[in-house]
């Protein structure tokens, strides 16, 4: 699994990130559509099917932290949408969607000692599970309000992402003020909302407003005292999460950890999934002083290092899983990285 901790080994290794115009497709961790994934086949609708059309079944979607690009997830959605007849997407996945089970990120969140910790955290690292995804704390007066922000939103209809994305940042709410404290008010980005009535408490006064800037929550501020599972832990989230979005060299990266062919795509099949021309992504990958072929073995050198300190993989297994044709040609791959054997190297920690 390459998480943000291990993409950060590139920044370490003086890879540069180039953002703003030169910003890559957005990407969208597993764990924020597995609660999608586990419904349909709850329901026994045909999962794999759904995949092909949407091509992700090209990718390792067992692993929460993994990333996809998040076009074919958008699709996902509107496909579950139409093919299930789901007039309301929240009821429909009912309670599989919780903060604490979205991947490591959603975990760390959960246990910050307070809401008021876990709304810093996910401001600081709201670009970690949607990588357009900016989150925002704001204190108004007596009142607090937390806004999801998307950064370049897809041109087409999104409100499903919205609201599963809502569904996320309610429950994190609910941990704190329990299920019996509704907020001041709800915002919606989309036109309409969806029925929340399983999230909000009978004899609720809460203000539901729509087309507005960011999906949101007020409520009152003496709610971010309130209790999560806590206890904080600074110095293991500086060594899981990467600060800032990730640049096209550690998206290529991702990509390639949850890729499920049987060979390391090329930079054409990359692009593709990416959602790119072959062009733009090799002029993206020069813009960080990067060719695609350093992207490829910069990412087999970390994926080695963490799977050969694995006891339970062998060299061979090692080497299959990095695609390279034989044992050999990964020893000598190895040898060059490190100047030692991957046995030699495996003795040595």
């Amino acid at each position: 699994m390459l998480s943000f901790r291990a993409i950060g080994r590139f920044i370490r290794a003086g890879t540069a990130c180039i953002v703003g115009a030169m910003a890559l497709p957005h990407l969208a961790q597993v764990g924020f559509f597995q609660p999608i994934l586990e419904t349909v086949r709850h329901s026994g609708a045909p999962v794999g099917t759904l995949l092909k059309k949407t091509g992700l079944h090209r990718f390792d979607l067992e692993v929460g932290d993994n990333y996809v690009p998040q076009q074919p997830v958008l699709s996902l959605l509107d496909l579950v949408r139409k093919q299930e007849g789901v007039d309301d997407f929240v009821a429909y996945l009912g309670n599989r969607v919780h903060v604490a089970q979205l991947a490591n990120w959603g975990s760390t969140l959960s246990h910050r000692s307070s809401l008021l910790s876990a709304c810093r955290f996910a401001a600081r690292y709201g670009h970690v599970v949607l990588t357009n995804e900016r989150i925002k704390l704001e204190i108004l007066g007596r009142k607090a309000k937390v806004s999801l922000i998307f950064l370049d939103p897809p041109t087409t209809d999104w409100s499903l992402f919205e609201y599963v994305n809502f569904a996320y940042m309610y429950s994190t709410f609910s941990m704190a003020a329990g299920a019996d404290t509704a907020p001041d008010e709800v915002h919606f980005h989309s036109s309409r909302a969806p029925n929340l009535d399983r999230f909000l408490p009978p004899g609720n006064n809460t203000r539901v407003l729509l087309g507005q800037a960011a999906t949101a929550l007020v409520f009152p501020v003496e709610i971010l005292a309130e209790a999560m599972l806590g206890p904080d832990s600074e110095s293991a989230i500086e060594r899981m999460f990467l600060e800032r979005p990730p640049g096209a060299a550690e998206s290529i990266a991702a990509i390639l950890d949850s890729w499920e062919g049987e060979h390391t795509p090329n930079l054409a099949v990359v692009a593709e999934a990416l959602g790119l021309s072959r062009r733009t992504l090799q002029r993206r990958i020069t813009a960080e002083a990067k060719t695609f072929s350093e992207v490829v073995d910069q990412w087999r050198f970390t994926k080695s290092i963490e799977m050969i300190s694995d006891p339970a993989m062998t060299i061979r297994e090692v080497s299959e899983r990095l695609h390279y044709a034989n044992t050999a040609n990964f020893d000598r791959a190895f040898r060059r990285w490190t100047g030692v054997s991957p046995s030699a190297y495996r003795s040595s920690i």
